[in-house]
């Protein structure tokens, strides 16, 4: 039985893989500078606060008006409200846990209220952006990490990992799936390698090509 869902949301609840990345894209800022400081963080070289500050410092000035406006045309997977219907009519706390953007984490919970969601988030002052990253999701502070939200909802929805369910896309999603007996693992269309269950993966971990797979599977979970 499924007690608590928590999903990843880039890549997973939308079609993008990085919010951050859809935005320095749109500002034609990704292969300028910030596909490097992804290079540096990936390459051990910078950790993951100075990547985000990094990342943030090249909005700097950029009216809020304007990311917003690039956030909202972020194309969500087809079935996440099918999905997110069928968990809450079996009263499941739906919650979103992502090192992605809070400003999508709000239109996705605006739209399908969310119990809980949690994303990192950008200082503002006279609605433009400071190039300040505020970072509520962190890949390694202790603290603050995806596995640390995950056990604090455990204990607030007093849920085992026996009866909880986590959906991600990538690697940064395996300390959730550690935590959690239905983990799947969004790989699209299998193309991409570091989107596949391989070494690393707990072997619980199912591979989903898509959400309405993952209602399916759901459905079949709830009604046992």
């Amino acid at each position: 039985m499924i007690k608590l869902a928590v999903f990843d949301m880039d890549g997973t609840l939308t079609l993008e893989r990085s919010s951050w990345e859809y935005v320095h894209r749109k500002l034609h800022l990704w292969n300028q500078k910030a596909e490097r400081y992804q290079q540096l963080f990936l390459e051990g070289k910078i950790n993951y606060y100075t990547f985000c500050q990094l990342d943030a410092r090249d909005w700097a000035g950029l009216p809020v008006a304007r990311v917003k406006e690039l956030i909202d045309g972020i194309p969500l997977r087809p079935g996440v409200r099918e999905l997110l219907v069928t968990l809450k009519s079996h009263r499941v706390p739906v919650a979103i846990i992502s090192t992605g953007l809070t400003m999508l984490a709000a239109r996705i919970n605006s739209g399908h209220q969310l119990d809980y969601f949690v994303a990192n988030d950008l200082e503002t002052r006279n609605g433009l952006f400071t190039g300040r990253a505020i970072i509520n999701v962190s890949t390694d502070e202790p603290g603050i990490t995806k596995r640390d939200y995950l056990t604090r909802l455990m204990h607030q929805y007093v849920v085992k990992s026996e009866q909880v369910m986590t959906v991600g896309d990538s690697p940064g999603d395996i300390e959730m799936f550690e935590e959690s007996s239905y983990a799947f693992l969004m790989t699209g269309d299998g193309a991409d390698s570091e989107n596949n269950a391989g070494p690393g993966y707990p072997g619980h971990t199912r591979e989903i090509k898509g959400l309405g797979e993952l209602r399916r599977l759901v459905e079949a979970i709830l009604h046992r």
